[in-house]
């Protein structure tokens, strides 16, 4: 969560995702966020407190292949990485978590079957694209991303889905799915302090997903930002929007 003074997105990570939209005026390398950029920033990283999890999920992949490195947050790999006071790491774990909620990334998340999640992956690991897994409770509660990077075939019809759960960080751990009834189940937390609790599904409850690495890799539409403004009366009018954010904020 945000507990301890961890920090989340700031205005440069802002102009990185976004370009120039969100800033209301540059100086030099100081970017002056629009209110309504301020707003959602500080909406995101609210949302945070929560845990970290996509950012951790995600950027685990990116460490990994090399297109971001290691040595960037003060460490040759990524284990060595120490989170405490380190406000680069913090910052991007941070921009990874929010792409989650952008676009072109929040358009192409998959949702299917545990025998269609399988055969994603079967199909694109190693080599192809990259995914974060997402695993929900049936009632869509408990959301929690985890890293997948292998299948293995365990016979009998039995696979597992092999992934690194960011809150389990030294081991290696397995979503279990039966191809014969077409379900799946794992034991994990949304939260390293929380006991595990069993999370499990079918092929009717669409309690997996796999979010694609690649469009995050994109700059981000700015949803948010103004996209036109005229004039009415001699005065700027009112900016047209094509909707509106709404956030829920609480359990």
């Amino acid at each position: 969560g945000n507990e301890g003074g961890r920090e989340g997105l700031t205005p440069v990570e802002m102009r990185r995702m976004f370009g120039d939209s969100v800033c209301a005026a540059i100086e030099g390398d100081s970017c002056l966020l629009t209110p309504a950029a301020d707003q959602w920033m500080q909406e995101q990283n609210q949302g945070m407190d929560g845990g970290h999890c996509e950012g951790f999920a995600v950027l685990s992949h990116l460490l990994y292949g090399g297109d971001v490195q290691a040595q960037n947050f003060g460490g040759d790999a990524a284990a060595q990485l120490a989170i405490d006071d380190n406000q680069p790491l913090q910052h991007e774990i941070a921009y990874w978590f929010v792409t989650q909620a952008t676009v072109p990334a929040s358009d192409e998340v998959i949702k299917g079957t545990p025998n269609d999640i399988v055969d994603i992956l079967i199909r694109d690991l190693p080599g192809g694209e990259r995914y974060v897994l997402g695993i929900y409770k049936r009632d869509g509660s408990g959301g929690h991303a985890i890293t997948p990077f292998a299948v293995e075939d365990r016979g009998g019809g039995i696979f597992w889905i092999l992934v690194y759960d960011n809150n389990y960080p030294t081991l290696t751990r397995a979503v279990e799915v039966d191809r014969n009834a077409n379900t799946w189940k794992y034991s994990g937390s949304t939260n390293p302090e929380v006991p595990e609790d069993e999370y499990e599904g079918d092929a009717d409850s669409q309690s997996l997903d796999l979010a694609p690495i690649s469009p995050r890799l994109q700059q981000q539409a700015c949803t948010f930002c103004e996209q036109q403004a005229g004039m009415a009366g001699g005065k700027l009018a009112a900016p047209g929007q094509e909707f509106n954010e709404i956030y829920l904020d609480g359990e």
